[in-house]
């Protein structure tokens, strides 16, 4: 339904303050996305005033010092479900996983972050083994998807930050840039799994 000018003066005037059940009542035969995507095209802007609670203000604080937030806090701010103990104990499952992720994981620290992302990168025929993967994690983390430019194949990945699994993931060999100083330990050094892939 196209927008009129009588609309669009109403929109101007009183799109930056009200809230979305305010704006909704002033254009009953509007959907609210429609509300936002006709403002956006007028490139008239919401003007938010925010209140965070004292509890929000210690947090913020807290990073900005670049000191790490409580486990607890950090389970709380967890979006997506991950299995942090997958890997606490030595089973047929983990060692198989240990071995994958020797040959094409990767954990690194991205700049300007202390927690350690841990990636699983596999081509499009291996999309089934990738989920796999996120069902052995119990993870809920999205499956990124990439064309290359240049040769027009397509890869899947998974990734998430958990400092738990990173060190856990240490003990046994899986280490940042683990190409050059991978080293197999932890009681996987005869496991079959890994000779695999080593």
């Amino acid at each position: 339904m196209v927008w009129d000018n009588q609309e669009d003066n109403l929109l101007k005037r009183c799109y930056p303050m009200p809230m979305k059940k305010e704006l909704l009542a002033l254009f009953p035969n509007r959907t609210y996305q429609a509300i936002q995507r006709r403002a956006s095209d007028l490139q008239v802007k919401r003007i938010v005033s925010y209140r965070h609670t004292p509890e929000a203000k210690a947090k913020m604080s807290m990073c900005r010092l670049g000191r790490k937030l409580s486990k607890h806090h950090r389970a709380a701010l967890r979006r997506c479900t991950l299995n942090e103990c997958a890997f606490d104990s030595l089973t047929e499952h983990s060692n198989y996983w240990v071995g994958i992720l020797m040959s094409d994981g990767n954990v690194c620290y991205k700049q300007g972050r202390d927690i350690p992302t841990i990636a699983y990168h596999l081509k499009e025929m291996d999309l089934p083994h990738l989920l796999k993967f996120r069902q052995f994690l119990n993870s809920s983390h999205t499956i990124g998807r990439a064309v290359n430019k240049k040769w027009k194949n397509t890869s899947y990945s998974i990734s998430f930050r958990s400092e738990r699994l990173a060190n856990v993931l240490v003990k046994y060999g899986f280490v940042p840039r683990k190409c050059f100083n991978a080293q197999i330990k932890g009681g996987l050094e005869n496991n079959q799994h890994i000779l695999g892939v080593a």
